[in-house]
């Protein structure tokens, strides 16, 4: 089987790119247009937030018959990790614009029955064969916030994920084998992102609860013909540290 090298970044990754380029520009653009419009407002209106955050996610993989539910296979949830920093700005009393930059692990397991040749009986057995795939990314989101209430946000936006490493681990009667396959996926990983958080006081200091998600859009599997694909989807249960 032949699959494109990852060696270099494809042109539809380098579009993704210049894309949230031109979203950041909108943000900060956003960000300095407001800024003139509250020129002559209070300045207490306007003001920046720094997070300091770590969760746990829970993480699943879909798009093909390898992770998808079916009659040969059993998709099962992965249990991953995000740890990171944000920055946002309350423009006016209800909207704000923010950022994120995590290191996650996430990704998917799945289970097939397949058959097996145990030597210690000589024989064909049907057997369990689970597939964890683990995908450590660097992750961008970059969204847009509205506060219903004062303490109560909710956030919507894009994000973009930079591949650091992809693993996969089989076992087979409890025997458990490690490849890497980084070279098998595409750079990046980029779909939308969703947070609604809740800011309170705990221990005399600010923290934020949040629930986030990412829903990956793009194919991140470059061996996979058209028909099938490879996508990620991770929700965290993150809470942050208020500076």
């Amino acid at each position: 089987m032949t699959y494109q090298s990852n060696s270099v970044f494809s042109l539809r990754d380098s579009r993704i790119g210049l894309i949230f380029l031109a979203v950041a520009l909108v943000y900060f653009s956003a960000d300095s247009a407001c800024a003139q419009m509250l020129m002559s407002s209070n300045s207490s209106d306007r003001k920046y937030q720094f997070e300091l955050l770590a969760a746990p996610s829970f993480c699943a993989l879909r798009g093909n018959l390898g992770v998808d539910n079916s009659e040969q296979n059993t998709r099962e949830i992965k249990i991953g990790y995000s740890v990171g920093v944000g920055v946002s700005r309350q423009m006016t009393k209800k909207f704000g614009v923010g950022a994120l930059l995590l290191y996650e692990r996430k990704g998917g397991k799945s289970s097939q029955v397949a058959l097996y040749f145990d030597p210690s009986t000589q024989t064909f057995t049907n057997v369990s064969v689970l597939y964890d795939f683990r995908y450590d990314y660097i992750t961008l989101p970059i969204m847009f916030n509205y506060y219903p209430r004062s303490k109560f946000g909710v956030s919507t936006g894009a994000f973009i994920s930079w591949l650091n490493k992809q693993t996969l681990e089989t076992t087979i009667v409890n025997r458990k084998s490690l490849s890497d396959e980084t070279d098998l996926n595409s750079n990046t990983d980029a779909g939308l992102a969703i947070r609604f958080s809740y800011s309170l006081s705990l221990a005399n200091r600010m923290v934020m609860v949040s629930i986030h998600q990412n829903i990956g859009l793009k194919n991140v599997r470059l061996i996979f013909p058209d028909e099938q694909t490879m996508k990620t989807y991770n929700v965290m249960l993150t809470l942050g540290l208020l500076l």
